[in-house]
């Protein structure tokens, strides 16, 4: 009987394991700070997007993209972030590790 509870414990924690490979990727495609154009002044802006909240929002179907900082904060801090979009389309930089490989 005891042996039930093991298999049936092990089983639901295994149950787990697409649900945190579904979070760790998308957390790992959200992250890292992003070179889009910013719409309010026309001119090149680092970005950073609310990697944890996208992660999240993605379980459900929908993700929820926001922008987490900016270089053009604090003057531009009420902006309506139209940039989200174009930040997806960007690739985050690549560090000196990645690029090797």
């Amino acid at each position: 009987m005891a042996s039930l509870f093991i298999v049936l414990g092990v089983l639901f924690i295994l149950s787990f394991v697409p649900l945190v490979v579904l979070l760790a990727r998308s957390y790992l495609r959200y992250r890292g700070t992003r070179v889009v154009t910013c719409p309010a002044t026309g001119d090149p802006a680092r970005v950073r997007l609310n990697a944890r909240k996208a992660a999240f929002s993605s379980v459900t179907g929908g993700v929820e993209l926001a922008v987490a900082s900016c270089e053009r904060w604090p003057e531009h801090k009420n902006c309506g972030q139209e940039c989200v979009s174009e930040s997806v389309a960007a690739e985050p930089p690549r560090r000196p590790a990645e690029a090797r490989g």
